[in-house]
């Protein structure tokens, strides 16, 4: 497996733990990619970024957590 998909990360701890999953598991080569769905994710984005090898950002959901005015500005704000 080369990439995986984490839904609903809200924390590096969040990475952290998958990473190890996967290490134990034999995927230490596996690169993490996490959506970003919601407020909690967006706060943390910093240190999800530093534990991750990418994100995505899952703008329907994440327009049902933030008001959907919001959602672009916090796209570009994760992307820049």
């Amino acid at each position: 497996m080369d990439y995986i998909a984490v839904s609903f990360v809200q924390t590096g701890e969040d990475v952290k733990l998958v990473r190890r999953t996967l290490d134990d598991a034999g995927g230490q080569n596996t690169k993490i990619i996490c959506k970003i769905e919601n407020e909690e994710g967006l706060v943390n984005i910093d240190e999800i970024i530093r534990e991750t090898d990418g994100v995505m950002v899952a703008r329907g959901d994440l327009g049902m957590e933030i008001p959907s005015e919001k959602v672009a500005l916090a796209q570009k704000m994760i992307i820049t």
